[in-house]
């Protein structure tokens, strides 16, 4: 509800005539919210609905410790998608992208693998 919030009153003021970049705005929102969960990944357990679904992730021992590593990598994407919003440098978000998508999955086989 908070987002539809944000989107629909700036829509209204654009419409109403201030200047407002609606890009700019999603992306800062799109920012705080891969934030925010990547805060919550470290603290969630495997039993919740919330976390990375890889076969290769089975111990508990192994979930701890790749979604430690994701929620900090999810929290630097954050910033660096916050940052290349307001620079206006896509190539930062494609970057903060490949880092909070890939990056996790591969670092997840390699923890899985050591065990």
């Amino acid at each position: 509800p908070t987002i539809s919030l944000i989107v629909l009153s700036s829509v209204f003021l654009i419409s109403a005539g201030l200047q407002l970049s609606i890009s700019l705005i999603v992306q800062t929102l799109i920012a705080v919210l891969i934030i925010i969960v990547g805060n919550y990944l470290p603290k969630s357990n495997p039993e919740k609905g919330i976390g990375m679904r890889l076969p290769w992730i089975k111990s508990t021992d192994v979930w701890k410790k790749v979604h430690r590593l994701t929620g900090y990598m999810w929290m630097l994407g954050g910033l660096c998608i916050l940052v290349g919003a307001f620079i206006h440098q896509w190539i930062i978000e494609l970057i903060a992208f490949v880092f909070i998508g890939v990056i996790p999955i591969i670092i997840s086989l390699i923890v899985a693998n050591r065990k």
